[in-house]
């Protein structure tokens, strides 16, 4: 990804604009879906898998093509992506918190401090910020199946689906948060930027959620297919 592009992310009238001229797309997304498909969470997390594709996605293809095509830089693209979704999504926690009394505390705690954290950077450190892009990157490529596999389970699609789609989900979202986010994390103490508080805090902080629930998922994904395995040997 290209680093020159860092620096004149500064807040201005104009990106606070392009905010939230995103946010209100995917509130309006939201509503869409959610007239289409009454039920909040499956709505929810439809738009979060295209989010999580869409950034993906656009990191790729500048990390392969930026220096061969020469094309604009879409790290501006990807910080407005991420800083209004995770806008759109904290006022979400909020309404569910207020209206369904749903136990959304620590992802609307986490949703905060995030939005903290990148505004702290891009006022004082915006060559840090790619450091947090990198952590959103590695986070986003391991939610993608845990999206899939909740859709699968609440659209009650085929069993044998939803075991394969939580084996894939289990073995990308370890890969991810516990191999690539662990290393990132070293090179990053190595280039001596662990001194910065938002930086090791978001960091600690990714990296336990990483080997928390990589852990869940291992515990989870082991005991369906030793149910698997029982009622295949009753039918036996």
């Amino acid at each position: 990804m290209n680093l020159t592009c860092l620096t004149p992310l500064m807040p201005s009238i104009n990106q606070s604009k392009n905010i939230y001229i995103l946010s209100t797309f995917w509130f309006y997304l939201f509503q869409y879906l959610n007239l289409n498909i009454p039920n909040f969470e499956i709505s929810r997390t439809g738009i979060s898998l295209f989010n999580a594709v869409l950034i993906t996605g656009l990191y790729k293809f500048e990390e392969i093509y930026y220096d061969e095509l020469n094309i604009i830089s879409f790290y501006p693209t990807i910080y407005y992506l991420i800083m209004s979704f995770y806008l759109y999504d904290t006022v979400l926690n909020i309404y569910s918190l207020v209206k369904c009394q749903m136990s959304n505390y620590p992802y609307l705690l986490h949703h905060i401090v995030t939005i903290i954290v990148y505004l702290h950077l891009q006022l004082g450190h915006p060559e840090l910020s790619k450091v947090l892009i990198d952590y959103y990157y590695y986070a986003e490529c391991s939610n993608i199946f845990l999206y899939i596999t909740y859709l699968v389970s609440k659209l009650k699609l085929n069993k044998t689906l939803l075991l394969g789609a939580l084996t894939l989900e289990t073995v990308i979202y370890t890969k991810y948060r516990v191999y690539h986010m662990t290393i990132l994390g070293y090179n990053l103490f190595n280039k001596s930027l662990g001194s910065e508080f938002p930086i090791l805090y978001v960091g600690f902080i990714i990296l336990f959620m990483g080997y928390y629930w990589s852990f869940k998922l291992l515990k989870k994904t082991s005991q369906s297919y030793y149910q698997l395995l029982c009622i295949r040997k009753k039918q036996d």
